[in-house]
């Protein structure tokens, strides 16, 4: 007698199954996010085997007695890809890359694959969405063009391992984990069990056989990727390639690495041939300028382990008092521009409710730590009075809703930096112990509320 396939829903944020329809997933309390999906029988299932059993009997040990395996590692030849993997990729590593379409995945994967190639490694380039005529123009507009890269063109996840069980490369990339679908299950290429059922297939194998493993994920509008969190928790390291499309630079983080730390970011830009290291950070930042237009701050932020001199840019203007004011913030988070506007209203007696502001980071960096507080503050100021501030200088803050400052972290190694490219004064908190020792030389303005900074830079009105 046939076994009959069963129907379950799944949630597509979380991987919750239920026997019903549920408006809201009773584990992430997400709403309309269950799909109907067919369920084959138990039998007809592949079972998962444990890559971590070399045999059938294996015993619990103490942990002080347990061996640790060397890790063996090879570097891309991409040094900023290569400190954000930990120093190269490590064998078996189960590798995750997410992004926006277009940011640039393919991109850098392929590219990977031909530094990779030229050492002598092996590797099979799996696209499951483009043809292979579509990654040749590709390779050829990079000039990433060799006999060493096999590029397979395939979706179907049985046919891929039947070439794999004969095939061991050294290197797999697969273009995109969301289009790879094993027959066996009765859903759509890119659900939930589609992708699990995927990802766990290549973890084995790359587990077993300790090849690395890059996959290319999709993100979803609230730039996470796509599919279920657990696919997050299978691979050992997440990346996230970030960038705006109207900026040529991009910046890839590791949230996510069992294999090094998750401090360092690599920065490339993007060219017609690829995508570049930027080793001259000064993209982001003008200092050697003779003359500064008002509305225009500069603050170190830290991005990873490295100190990144931005320029932030502000403008206001009058509205007229007749619409509501605009806000909007490109490259800050819009909600901490509001903040900070309505700590210049209450504190400095700035008045902004008639007026629209624009507020926006050089060169396209996203910055997350609010330490840049202090710059965004005083570009808005001097952009409202028309003033410029000092020459040379940077300024850096968190600001509290007090009207307080507080002192950025590692700052000996902010000042640094600033002192490397040519600034000559910081105003910042006075609550860091490190202003007292610091011995760069900068004239350094310490402050403990944002209305006394105010006071010394009026002389500039």
């Amino acid at each position: 007698m046939a076994k009959k396939i069963t129907t379950q829903f799944i949630c597509t944020s979380c991987g919750y199954a239920s026997s019903k329809w549920l408006g809201r997933c009773p584990d992430c309390s997400t709403w309309s996010a269950f799909e109907e999906q067919r369920k084959a029988p138990a039998s007809q299932h592949k079972t998962t085997r444990s890559f971590f059993r070399e045999n059938t009997s294996v015993d619990p040990v103490p942990l002080d007695e347990v061996v640790r395996d060397p890790a063996i590692r090879w570097k891309i030849g991409m040094s900023e890809l290569d400190s954000v993997l930990g120093e190269g990729v490590a064998e078996g590593a189960f590798i995750l890359l997410g992004g926006e379409p277009g940011i640039g995945k393919s991109t850098l994967l392929l590219q990977v694959a031909y530094l990779s190639a030229r050492q002598g490694k092996r590797v099979l380039y799996i696209t499951a969405e483009e043809s292979a005529s579509q990654i040749k123009a590709r390779a050829e507009r990079l000039n990433c063009l060799t006999p060493d890269i096999l590029l397979f063109p395939e979706n179907d996840l049985d046919a891929i391992f039947e070439y794999l069980d004969m095939n061991v490369p050294d290197l797999i990339i697969v273009d995109s984990i969301q289009t790879v679908f094993c027959q066996e299950i009765q859903s759509a290429p890119g659900t939930v069990s589609q992708v699990r059922e995927s990802a766990l297939r290549f973890l084995e194998f790359s587990k077993n056989l300790q090849v690395p493993v890059f996959l290319i994920g999709h993100v979803t509008k609230e730039g996470v990727v796509a599919g279920p969190r657990v696919l997050e928790h299978i691979v050992d390291t997440v990346l996230y390639f970030e960038g705006d499309k109207d900026s040529q630079i991009r910046i890839l983080r590791a949230v996510k690495n069992r294999f090094g730390t998750t401090n360092e970011v690599g920065i490339f830009e993007m060219t017609g041939e690829g995508l570049q290291e930027l080793q001259d950070l000064s993209f982001f930042s003008h200092p050697e300028k003779n003359h500064l237009e008002p509305g225009c701050a500069f603050v170190p932020t830290l991005e990873g382990t490295r100190v990144i001199v931005v320029e932030v840019q502000a403008l206001t203007t009058f509205n007229g008092g007749f619409s509501f004011p605009k806000r909007m913030a490109s490259g800050i988070d819009q909600k901490r521009l509001s903040l900070i506007v309505a700590v210049l209203e209450k504190y400095l007696k700035v008045q902004l409710t008639q007026y629209d502001i624009y507020l926006n980071v050089v060169g396209g960096l996203k910055v997350i730590e609010p330490f840049v507080d202090l710059a965004c503050a005083y570009a808005i100021w001097s952009s409202h009075y028309n003033v410029t501030l000092p020459h040379r200088a940077a300024f850096m803050g968190e600001i509290a809703l007090t009207g307080g400052l507080r002192s950025p972290t590692q700052l000996t190694k902010r000042l640094n930096e600033l002192k490397k490219m040519g600034f000559q004064e910081v105003y910042l908190s006075k609550t860091s112990p490190e202003v007292e020792k610091d011995n760069t030389g900068l004239q350094l303005h310490s402050f403990g509320k944002l209305s006394e900074c105010l006071e010394n830079l009026l002389q500039y009105r």
